[in-house]
């Protein structure tokens, strides 16, 4: 267990909203703010309440980020000419598919798992089975087969 302190910084000690004093100059008190101690290591910087002030927690890009099912929120660097160039939220798919991913009709991957017996009728009595066969390509593709049930 970590225990956390906070310092708080008070800069008025006049009641919040508009003061006049005895010459009539109107006062605007400055909203206090609390300093984090110790201050977090954020790697994408700090969050900031709706008065700017400091929250002691760090900030999410991937934080009201929506992805579709199967999807997860990633950060993902900006490449440009002339850095720091920023970054982005992206949603990649979080399936692990062992047989690879279904693809649109643009040929595009979506994020859906691809099984090879999808689309296979077997005679009666058969059923289908997944072969892998012994290649010397790379990217070998299992291929299906209609086996006997025993």
């Amino acid at each position: 267990m970590m225990l956390v302190k906070f310092l708080y910084l008070v800069y008025l000690v006049v009641p919040l909203g508009i003061v006049r004093c005895g010459s009539d100059k109107i006062i605007k008190p400055i909203l206090a703010c609390r300093l984090c101690d110790p201050s977090p290591l954020c790697l994408y910087g700090e969050d900031f309440d709706q008065y700017g002030c400091p929250t002691c927690n760090c900030s999410d890009p991937c934080k009201g980020h929506i992805c579709l099912e199967n999807e997860v929120c990633i950060i993902e660097d900006l490449i440009c000419t002339n850095p720091p160039c920023g970054i982005k939220p992206k949603c990649v798919c979080n399936l692990r598919c062992p047989y690879g991913y279904e693809t649109e009709c643009s040929g595009c991957q979506v994020c859906k798992c691809k099984h090879p017996c999808r689309d296979i009728v077997c005679p009666s009595g058969q059923y289908c089975a997944v072969e892998f066969t012994n290649c010397t390509k790379i990217s070998c593709f299992p291929t299906p087969v209609c086996e006997y049930m025993i």
